[in-house]
């Protein structure tokens, strides 16, 4: 009896195991989410909501938004190759973040953006490169630990792509990819959007999702056309 309880419990954390990030051979192994709902969502009651103030509102130039990135200490670079800032774009990753990640069935995901947070760094990939040498659609999210750097999670953001009210004629140009990401006490904060017009996508899009990093379950979405201005 003892024998036979020991196994049972061994065997009902099986299903419960997350793959590894990657193994020897360099393959890294991608998390499918779960297809989000496209609208408001709570998992539970909030104990506060949370309220904004404006603090500061200075008027800018167009074309000054490089000066002001060169200015602050902005937590992220840029490797896709894309836009003309200067100021965060990356040249070199450390050299345990990988610029090119193949997973399961040989496809290839290449470095989109590092994001260097508090508790964890965020790495961003998407397709290949295409014919102007850019970096497009990040959906492969990659949690790194912020001090050895080393893979901990892949997370495929491929069903948060694409929404219900996406106009088929613009549908190439409807990718909600990854924007922003953050790690706060063990849940995982993503802001995904698309480039287009939001009635591209019948306003779903440019949202917030906050998503326990143990389960992986959805704790909130906001409502749409919050983030991504």
């Amino acid at each position: 009896m003892t024998v036979l309880l020991i196994l049972i419990v061994l065997l009902s954390g099986v299903g419960d195991t997350k793959p590894p990030a990657f193994d020897e051979t360099n393959i890294y192994y991608p998390i499918p989410l779960v297809t989000p709902q496209f609208e408001h969502t709570m998992l539970e009651d909030p104990l506060e909501l949370m309220s904004l103030e404006l603090a500061e509102c200075i008027e800018n130039r167009v074309t000054d938004y490089e000066s002001w990135f060169a200015d602050i200490i902005w937590p992220a670079e840029t490797f896709h190759n894309g836009g003309i800032n200067d100021a965060i774009r990356g040249y070199y990753p450390p050299p345990t973040i990988s610029e090119v990640i193949t997973v399961p069935g040989d496809d290839r995901f290449h470095l989109y953006m590092i994001i260097y947070g508090e508790e964890k760094t965020i790495a961003f990939y998407g397709s290949p490169p295409n014919r102007f040498d850019v970096v497009l659609d990040p959906r492969i999210l990659l949690v790194i630990d912020a001090y050895t750097f080393q893979p901990e999670m892949v997370l495929d953001f491929q069903t948060y792509t694409h929404c219900p009210g996406d106009d088929e004629a613009d549908r190439d140009f409807a990718f909600q990819g990854l924007k922003w990401a953050d790690v706060e006490r063990e849940i995982l904060y993503v802001s995904t959007a698309h480039r287009t017009y939001a009635s591209s996508s019948g306003g779903l899009n440019a949202y917030i999702t906050a998503i326990d990093m143990e389960t992986l379950e959805v704790l909130w979405r906001s409502q749409p056309l919050v983030s991504n201005s």
